[in-house]
């Protein structure tokens, strides 16, 4: 099995629909303003991002102590899987520990570990990314109805929060907020992440939420970022430091976003023909909010949103 070096924190595919021409995307490297054109393998992707860690048995305590505090009830044993293989590696080596083997079998079995904590989440990762098919390919506010069933909208909603929160953006983010209070370690948040996006993904889930569609006919296309998933309200934050509402803002293609109110609503869906002041209110919302990576259809777009921050 070969080893998943690269591990990318933004889908692939859903990058694609800013590539021009084929397989190119333009790109902003915000920390030292340089574009570039660049192929979907060379971005947003950081070496073993999701790597197994080495835990000590107190760590791993720990850690499942925050699991099952974290974790919504009926999520609970869902979570306890991810537990289990997040905490993979050090209980295979606590297994193989004082067993004589020979060189050959040794290297086998070294390989197989070093596979497994390259691989696992990163392919976990793609499992989930699989569930955003769908929302990555609406065209029209009727492609959005697949939500009327409550299964579909649930892990369509856990795709789009966990696109949320698998960034480099917010895992730093997490980082620093969560551990201020919690005592959580750095190498605990690649799985807590994904406990909060389940828990996200639920609590919208089990409310009359509303999906807005923006068609956008203008002449200016939406960009996208190393966060593709924003927060309107990421700015509204409660004593702890985390947002205390959620809107989120996916732009799907240069010509089509959507929007998840966060509280409750009459109409679960809304067909919204985007002004030309909204296209670039939205932009400049996704730029300021990158945290490396501005992506477009233009090299021209990008040098003007630059030039205004």
């Amino acid at each position: 099995m070969e080893k998943k070096k690269k591990h990318h924190y933004v889908w692939k595919e859903y990058l694609r629909s800013w590539c021009f021409p084929k397989e190119q995307i333009q790109t902003l490297i915000k920390s030292n303003e340089k574009l570039i054109s660049s192929n979907l393998i060379g971005v947003v992707q950081e070496r073993f991002y999701y790597g197994l860690e080495d835990f000590t048995i107190e760590e791993e305590e720990k850690l499942e102590g925050f699991v099952r505090k974290l974790s919504a009830k009926n999520l609970l044993n869902s979570n306890l899987i991810l537990f289990n293989i997040y905490t993979t590696i050090p209980k295979m080596k606590r297994i193989l520990e004082g067993k004589k083997l020979d060189e050959q079998k040794t290297k086998k079995i070294d390989n197989i570990i070093s596979t497994i904590k390259t691989n696992a989440i990163e392919d976990f990762h793609s499992s989930i990314e699989n569930l955003g098919n769908k929302i990555i390919k609406i065209k029209l506010v009727e492609d959005l109805f697949f939500l009327n069933d409550d299964h579909e909208e649930f892990y369509t909603l856990y795709f789009l929060c966990n696109q949320y929160l698998r960034t480099k953006k917010n895992k730093v983010y997490l980082e620093k907020n969560i551990s201020e209070f919690e005592n959580i370690i750095p190498k605990y948040i690649n799985l807590i992440s994904l406990i909060f996006a389940q828990n996200l993904a639920l609590a919208l889930a089990n409310k009359k939420i509303k999906y807005v569609f923006y068609d956008n006919t203008t002449e200016i296309d939406f960009i996208t970022s190393d966060q593709p998933v924003i927060n309107l309200f990421k700015d509204l934050k409660d004593k702890n430091g985390f947002p205390k509402f959620f809107e989120l803002y996916y732009p799907i293609s240069p010509k089509i976003a959507i929007l998840i109110h966060h509280k409750e609503q009459n109409d679960k869906y809304e067909y919204n023909k985007i002004s030309k002041s909204k296209v670039n209110e939205l932009n400049k919302f996704v730029f300021k909010n990158a945290e490396d990576f501005v992506f477009s259809t233009s090299e021209k777009q990008l040098n003007e949103y630059k030039n205004c921050f």
